[in-house]
Protein backbone atom coordinates (compact mmCIF):
# COMPACT_ATOMS: atom_id res chain seq x y z
CA UNK A 1 0.00 0.00 0.00
CA UNK A 2 1.89 3.11 -1.02
CA UNK A 3 1.08 6.48 0.61
CA UNK A 4 1.97 9.43 -1.46
CA UNK A 5 1.15 12.28 1.21
CA UNK A 6 3.23 13.95 3.51
CA UNK A 7 1.74 12.99 6.54
CA UNK A 8 0.52 9.71 8.32
CA UNK A 9 -2.69 7.74 7.01
CA UNK A 10 -4.65 6.55 10.49
CA UNK A 11 -8.36 6.07 8.47
CA UNK A 12 -7.70 3.36 6.32
CA UNK A 13 -10.67 1.09 5.51
CA UNK A 14 -9.91 -2.04 4.53
CA UNK A 15 -12.51 -4.53 3.03
CA UNK A 16 -11.86 -8.27 2.15
CA UNK A 17 -14.75 -10.47 -0.20
CA UNK A 18 -14.91 -13.60 0.51
CA UNK A 19 -15.02 -16.02 -2.53
CA UNK A 20 -15.41 -19.16 -0.45
CA UNK A 21 -15.40 -18.93 3.49
CA UNK A 22 -13.14 -17.29 5.52
CA UNK A 23 -12.61 -17.98 9.03
CA UNK A 24 -9.71 -15.91 9.94
CA UNK A 25 -8.22 -13.03 8.91
CA UNK A 26 -4.96 -11.44 10.55
CA UNK A 27 -3.29 -8.37 9.07
CA UNK A 28 0.61 -7.05 10.25
CA UNK A 29 2.24 -4.38 9.44
CA UNK A 30 6.02 -4.70 10.55
CA UNK A 31 6.96 -5.32 13.86
CA UNK A 32 4.49 -2.95 15.70
CA UNK A 33 1.11 -3.60 13.90
CA UNK A 34 -0.93 -7.07 14.15
CA UNK A 35 -4.70 -7.45 14.61
CA UNK A 36 -7.22 -10.62 14.07
CA UNK A 37 -11.26 -11.18 12.83
CA UNK A 38 -11.99 -14.29 14.19
CA UNK A 39 -14.80 -15.24 12.80
CA UNK A 40 -16.48 -16.62 9.82
CA UNK A 41 -17.33 -14.42 6.71
CA UNK A 42 -19.23 -16.31 3.83
CA UNK A 43 -18.31 -16.45 0.37
CA UNK A 44 -19.18 -13.73 -1.41
CA UNK A 45 -19.92 -11.23 2.00
CA UNK A 46 -17.51 -8.25 2.73
CA UNK A 47 -15.50 -7.49 6.14
CA UNK A 48 -14.76 -4.07 6.25
CA UNK A 49 -12.39 -2.87 9.30
CA UNK A 50 -12.58 0.59 8.88
CA UNK A 51 -9.41 1.37 11.13
CA UNK A 52 -10.37 5.05 11.41
CA UNK A 53 -13.93 5.19 12.68
CA UNK A 54 -12.46 1.81 14.53
CA UNK A 55 -15.82 0.06 13.82
CA UNK A 56 -15.48 -3.77 12.05
CA UNK A 57 -18.45 -5.35 9.88
CA UNK A 58 -19.16 -8.52 8.33
CA UNK A 59 -21.84 -8.64 6.05
CA UNK A 60 -22.84 -4.89 6.96
CA UNK A 61 -23.34 -6.12 10.82
CA UNK A 62 -21.24 -4.76 13.36
CA UNK A 63 -18.80 -7.44 14.18
CA UNK A 64 -16.51 -5.86 16.73
CA UNK A 65 -16.28 -8.87 19.11
CA UNK A 66 -14.61 -10.92 16.36
CA UNK A 67 -12.14 -8.50 16.20
CA UNK A 68 -8.79 -8.43 18.35
CA UNK A 69 -5.14 -6.04 18.61
CA UNK A 70 -2.79 -8.61 19.24
CA UNK A 71 -1.23 -7.28 22.63
CA UNK A 72 1.91 -7.67 22.90
CA UNK A 73 2.53 -7.49 18.99
CA UNK A 74 0.51 -4.95 18.72
CA UNK A 75 1.73 -1.86 19.92
CA UNK A 76 0.89 1.61 17.85
CA UNK A 77 -1.58 4.02 18.84
CA UNK A 78 -4.55 2.96 16.84
CA UNK A 79 -5.29 0.68 14.58
CA UNK A 80 -3.19 0.89 11.13
CA UNK A 81 -0.85 3.80 10.45
CA UNK A 82 0.26 3.76 7.35
CA UNK A 83 3.38 5.86 6.24
CA UNK A 84 4.25 8.05 3.29
CA UNK A 85 6.07 6.07 0.84
CA UNK A 86 5.36 1.83 0.62
CA UNK A 87 3.56 0.40 3.54
CA UNK A 88 3.87 -4.22 3.26
CA UNK A 89 0.77 -5.27 4.92
CA UNK A 90 0.59 -9.02 5.12
CA UNK A 91 -2.43 -10.52 5.16
CA UNK A 92 -3.23 -14.42 6.56
CA UNK A 93 -6.67 -15.69 5.60
CA UNK A 94 -7.51 -19.31 6.60
CA UNK A 95 -10.80 -20.46 4.53
CA UNK A 96 -10.98 -18.40 1.63
CA UNK A 97 -9.61 -17.17 -0.94
CA UNK A 98 -10.92 -13.83 -1.14
CA UNK A 99 -10.54 -10.25 -2.41
CA UNK A 100 -8.56 -7.41 -0.50
CA UNK A 101 -8.90 -3.36 -0.95
CA UNK A 102 -7.59 -0.74 0.78
CA UNK A 103 -8.75 3.02 0.92
CA UNK A 104 -7.82 5.63 1.60
CA UNK A 105 -6.93 9.30 1.25
CA UNK A 106 -3.37 11.01 1.01
CA UNK A 107 -3.01 13.08 4.30
CA UNK A 108 -0.80 16.51 4.03
CA UNK A 109 -0.48 19.15 5.86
Amino acid sequence: VTGSGAEQVRDAVITITATSNITAVTITLGSDTSFTFSDTVLAGNDLVIDTGALSVTNDGVDAYDGFDLNIPTHIIDGWLILESGTNNLTVTVTGGPGSISIEHYDQWM
